[in-house]
This record gives C-alpha cells, structure tokens and sequence, in this order.
C-alpha cells in the first residue's frame, strides 16, 4: 500500500517517519538499545496527508446571520501543512497493515491524531 493510496479522514495525520541511523559517520554499526533517538518520547518525520477536520477544535468560531437564526461554523486552522518535518509523540497513532505481507506493516508511515503533533521544525 502507498501513501497515496490513503485518504486521510477526521482529525488525523499521515507521516513519513524519518528512519534512525544505524550507522555512524566512521561506520561503525550502532545497536538498537543505544541509540539515542529510540529512547527518546518522540519522533521526526513529515507530513504526507492531514484530514479535513484536523485541529478543528483549535480553531476560530464565526458566527453568520441566516434570516432570522444564527449559525456558528468552527474552522479548522490547521497549523502545518503537507511537505512540514514535524515532531510527534512517537508512541502515538497507528501503522499501516501491509496487504503483501500477512502480519506486516508498511515500513515508516503511520497515522496519528493531530493532538499529537508537538511541534513544526523550521528548516534552516
């Protein structure tokens, strides 16, 4: 399955997980249990799809005249964009089952709720 293939619904976020180093700069192989990006709470990656209701409870409340009833519409103000690194909690969220291997996941995509991204990384 491919990211675009997905069409990311309700309040969640379709990331690329960036892939950890596994080998330094001089090659030497660095072990799972040592590897300091594993042990931290979170993860970088970047948005591939955010759905359409997305940080919808966040955002700004209008209030429109229709005849002789008010309505009070919330928009959404989404506060990344497709193509943004992000950091997100990275125990959050759900990875993508793959339809060619029984069992398998898709390897570095996974979906999250919106709440969970933490913060935009600005390039510099």
């Amino acid at each position: 399955m491919k990211a675009s293939q997905l069409k990311i619904k309700g309040q969640r976020v379709l990331i690329q997980v960036d892939e950890t180093e596994t080998v330094t700069p001089g090659g030497l192989i660095i072990p799972t249990s040592l590897n300091k990006k594993e042990q931290l709470g979170v993860s970088t990656g970047v948005v591939l799809a955010i759905g359409s209701t997305a940080w919808s409870d966040q955002g700004s409340v209008i209030e429109v005249k229709e005849g002789t009833r008010t309505v009070i519409y919330k928009e959404a103000v989404p506060w990344c964009v497709v193509g943004d690194r992000v950091l997100y909690d990275r125990y959050s969220g759900g990875r993508i089952p793959d339809e060619k291997e029984e069992g398998g996941f898709v390897p570095g995509l996974v979906i999250i709720n919106d709440k969970h991204v933490i913060a935009v990384i600005e390039e510099n």
